[in-house]
């Protein structure tokens, strides 16, 4: 697969245009370690609320949801041979 620093509505795309499910991947994964790395369990600033588990489970959907879209762009077939 060849990659590319090409950009589609702010989503990384492979030099065919597809997108780069693993560059994506990797990057909600990192974002996940940061996050549990965090001391601050939830918190408000100005008045608006963040809590650190509603997140993790916002980039644990998105992170399912990109493995999915990843298996789904390379099909494949099994061959058995009898």
């Amino acid at each position: 697969m060849s990659t590319s620093s090409t950009f589609s509505d702010g989503v990384p795309v492979t030099a065919q245009g597809e997108p780069h499910f693993d560059l994506i991947i990797t990057q909600i994964e990192a974002r996940i370690v940061q996050v549990t790395a965090s001391l601050n369990p939830s918190y408000s600033v100005e008045g608006h609320s963040y809590s650190k588990g509603e997140y993790l489970e916002i980039l644990g959907r998105q992170l399912e949801q990109m493995m999915k879209l990843r298996a789904q762009s390379h099909p494949f077939e099994i061959v058995t041979r009898g």
